[in-house]
């Protein structure tokens, strides 16, 4: 006998009702989950007061440190994204620093939390420069919301004592601001309901194009299984106000070509070197120029060999800026996320591989030419040391050692080989081997090899035993220097094969 259609009606309905009862439940023990983790983490610390914008689905997380007004050039950029409404993501800017940080980096971090004070200030004060106030203007007219947190000011600085949940972090300066923001952004997502908000984690000199954010929105959309993604970082390339790609030779270019501005010639670092005004002048800086890509291309291939667990996904998530995670997928490995990025970290335990995502599109440019252009360099300039790292920042090396006919130094092969052996001792699948090489190679002795293994890898107490006088490892450390020219690390990598 056909039910009645009242009593189906009725049916209907309380299906329904069960269905909604059940998932505002599910949502609950989700929020409940997040607010669990970030609860303990974040005790004690200032909360951002404005609440998250209910339809919010990204938190854009960004460290700034010394940036002062520089700030801006990313939040101009964030501002300008297309294919998201405004009130889909947020910006949370950590201003952090230290303790002990020199003073011209207080100053500069503090003039970057009265700019974001000014951007969600209700109205702009009557006096400012007309440049600077054409700048705030645009950001605060764009809808964005930006949010400050201060790690800068006295009594609110950043904790750099060392803690074992921070050991084998050897980026910790930075990451710790980077997993503040993270952690606040999923509170913050937790507190609205969103449950797969997406955490973008971001640096304050990096340039996005237009569709940088939607296009990292459209690799979690509903039919995907992405949990954690990187942005492909194309070092050393940059991008037009369009978003499109400005090629590292075009970088070059520009910055040669910018060489013998005033901005240079004032530079308190680099206004000692002179102008390029000849041919061999020029000559000479493509020939430090084309050594610096053999050698970075020789080093890439031993660093690769070295650490062929480590696969091009996980070396794509090496660096902090252009990565997002799924709150999900961030509060159940933070500590593993935050090592990720710290460079030598491993898919975390539990991911599937398949749900780390890589994005290949021309959307972020890590090192930009106007990063370069402020001649951010080492202070050690003049020795040519450890220019490595940074593609851009390479370029500016590449035009003092033509100039100066001195060649850059980088970290010797042979003692890194060293680094490598002595790792070895640490593992039982590996420990005979190592202790073989280092009687043979290094000639180490078998009580040397023991007072090392006794160390247990810590790098405090390494040192310790090159530091006795006449110890066979204090004359090792001797004969192996830190650093070498570039062409005789070309010739060891070489003859390594």
């Amino acid at each position: 006998m056909a039910e009645q259609p009242e009593i189906s009606s009725q049916k209907s309905i309380e299906q329904a009702g069960d269905t909604e009862r059940r998932q505002k439940k599910e949502a609950t023990q989700k929020s409940l989950e997040i607010l669990s983790y970030t609860g303990p983490e974040l005790q004690g610390e200032k909360r951002i007061e404005e609440p998250m914008s209910p339809e919010c689905k990204v938190a854009v997380c960004i460290p700034a440190y010394g940036e002062g007004s520089d700030i801006l050039d990313t939040l101009e950029l964030l501002a300008a994204q297309e294919g998201i409404a405004k009130d889909q993501y947020e910006v949370i800017v950590d201003v952090n620093n230290p303790k002990d940080a020199q003073e011209t980096v207080r100053s500069s971090n503090q003039d970057t939390l009265k700019l974001l004070q000014l951007i969600s200030a209700d109205e702009l004060p009557g006096v400012l420069e007309p440049e600077l106030r054409v700048r705030l203007e645009k950001i605060r007219g764009s809808g964005m919301v930006v949010h400050a947190i201060d790690q800068s000011s006295p009594g609110s600085e950043v904790k750099a004592e060392k803690t074992p949940d921070w050991n084998g972090i050897s980026g910790a300066g930075v990451m710790r601001p980077r997993k503040r923001m993270m952690d606040e952004a999923a509170e913050r997502f937790a507190m609205i309901g969103q449950h797969d908000g997406v955490i973008v984690s971001l640096d304050a000199d990096t340039k996005v194009g237009p569709g940088f954010l939607s296009g990292i929105m459209a690799h979690f959309g509903s039919e995907s299984s992405a949990e954690l993604l990187a942005v492909a970082r194309r070092d050393g390339e940059d991008l037009r106000e369009d978003g499109t790609r400005l090629s590292d030779e075009e970088v070059f270019d520009h910055l040669l070509e910018g060489w013998n501005s005033d901005e240079r010639r004032a530079d308190p670092k680099l206004g000692r070197y002179p102008d390029v005004v000849t041919a061999e002048q020029k000559q000479n800086i493509l020939a430090a120029r084309a050594l610096m890509h053999e050698y970075n291309e020789l080093r890439e291939k031993a660093s690769g060999g070295a650490r062929q667990s480590r696969n091009a996904k996980e070396k794509a998530f090496k660096g902090g800026t252009g990565k997002a995670f799924k709150v999900g997928a961030y509060i159940t490995h933070p500590k593993d996320i935050i090592q990720l990025m710290d460079a030598d970290g491993r898919t975390p335990q539990g991911v599937d591989p398949d749900t780390m995502v890589v994005d290949e599109s021309d959307a972020l440019a890590v090192y930009p030419e106007s990063r370069v252009r402020d001649w951010a360099v080492d202070d050690d300039i003049h020795e040519l040391k450890d220019p490595f790292g940074s593609s851009g920042k390479e370029a500016t090396y590449e035009i003092v050692a033509g100039l100066t006919g001195k060649e850059p130094q980088g970290p010797n092969p042979a003692r890194a080989r060293l680094g490598e052996v002595i790792g070895a001792l640490f593992s039982t699948e590996t420990q005979e081997a190592s202790r073989g090489i280092l009687r043979d190679t290094y000639s180490l002795s078998d009580e040397t090899i023991d007072q090392i293994i006794a160390t247990g890898g810590d790098a405090d107490e390494l040192i310790k035993l090159t530091i006795v006088p006449g110890s066979e490892m204090a004359k090792l450390n001797q004969e192996l220097p830190e650093r070498v020219r570039i062409s005789e690390a070309i010739e060891q990598y070489k003859s390594q094969g």
